[in-house]
């Protein structure tokens, strides 16, 4: 499914939250591959397709790079204050990079993961979840919208 590209706001300083995660300047890919079918690699072909103008990052540990551009081994590498986090990467690690997007401030991380809602493990993994985001950021977490198996995490004042 295409990604649109949103002109980002002339200027942050009077823009909401929920600005970051509709006109990024700046994405990051947790989980980048360029194996073909990944979700990692669709997000990252989306993103070109679309021709996407802003900071792409790519967080994979098991690789330098992914279609000529540079991988960080992980979340505490990226520069402080990236808009969206894509999250393709398996539940059992979700948390610890919610917790460590929030570190590095974050606007907003979308997960693409199952587990979070189906039966009482998932809720409680859900909630859990919820908890850690707002516990962790260094603004409090506003909504987490869900999409099918999406979850989208916005940070905020």
């Amino acid at each position: 499914m295409p990604v649109d590209t949103l002109a980002a706001p002339a200027t942050r300083d009077s823009a909401q939250p929920i600005d970051r995660l509709l006109r990024p300047r700046s994405i990051v890919i947790v989980g980048a591959s360029d194996k073909a079918g990944a979700l990692g690699a669709s997000v990252l072909a989306n993103l070109d397709r679309n021709g996407f103008a802003g900071a792409i990052h790519l967080i994979n540990p098991k690789r330098d790079e992914i279609g000529g551009r540079r991988c960080l081994k992980a979340i505490a590498d990226l520069p402080d204050g990236c808009d969206v986090a894509i999250l393709a990467i398996p539940r059992a690690a979700v948390l610890d990079s919610v917790k460590a997007l929030a570190a590095r401030m974050v606007g907003a991380a979308i997960i693409f993961s199952s587990g979070f809602a189906e039966g009482s493990c998932g809720a409680v993994a859900n909630t859990i979840l919820i908890g850690a985001a707002t516990k962790a950021a260094t603004r409090s977490a506003r909504p987490v919208l869900r999409a099918n198996r999406a979850r989208i995490i916005v940070s905020g004042s």
